[in-house]
């Protein structure tokens, strides 16, 4: 996909979660695209400075000798960050969206599995699981989510979406 695709894919994702009634699936979204990529880099002295005002010079050490030698003096590891692209952006997007929509419902029904095979005599059943951000800003302007699991033909519609577009998004 184009760059200017990808930004209209990203622009529709976007809105989708907003009507969902998600906002803070959005910031977490949002944070994660603020912080950027890390990346570690090892850099190696290419010049010692002549004179003591002039700064040394390094170059950036890449493929097979990436690997950080603590022992060398020349080289030093540095953990950089750098902004995500519009396929990065969209990519994250859809992880929200997996874990939202297919993840989640299958960690409550592997909870209400567990909660209701325990016990189940000696206590009232449990019959759902509820979702709160852990925010306390959002968890005080927000209800909890209640995910109601889709039977298995829908899930795994979504599941076949989710993955599709990933694919386009990759190229």
């Amino acid at each position: 996909m184009r760059d200017d695709e990808l930004a209209e894919v990203e622009a529709q994702l976007r809105g989708l979660i907003e009507e969902m009634g998600l906002p803070w699936v959005l910031d977490a979204v949002d944070r994660s695209i603020t912080e950027g990529v890390s990346e570690e880099r090892v850099l190696r002295r290419r010049r010692t400075p002549q004179h003591d005002h002039e700064p040394p010079v390094y170059e950036t050490v890449v493929g097979s000798e990436r690997e950080f030698r603590a022992a060398s003096r020349s080289e030093t590891l540095v953990i950089t960050t750098r902004p995500m692209t519009a396929r990065e952006r969209v990519e994250q997007f859809l992880i929200a969206l997996r874990r939202i929509l297919l993840e989640l419902p299958d960690i409550e029904g592997h909870t209400l599995a567990l909660l209701s095979d325990s016990d189940a005599e000696r206590r009232t059943p449990v019959e759902t699981v509820a979702f709160h951000p852990v925010d306390a800003d959002h968890a005080r302007r927000e209800p909890a989510h209640d995910l109601a699991r889709p039977d298995p033909e829908r899930r795994e519609y979504l599941r076949r979406v989710l993955d599709n577009l990933a694919a386009e998004v990759r190229g």
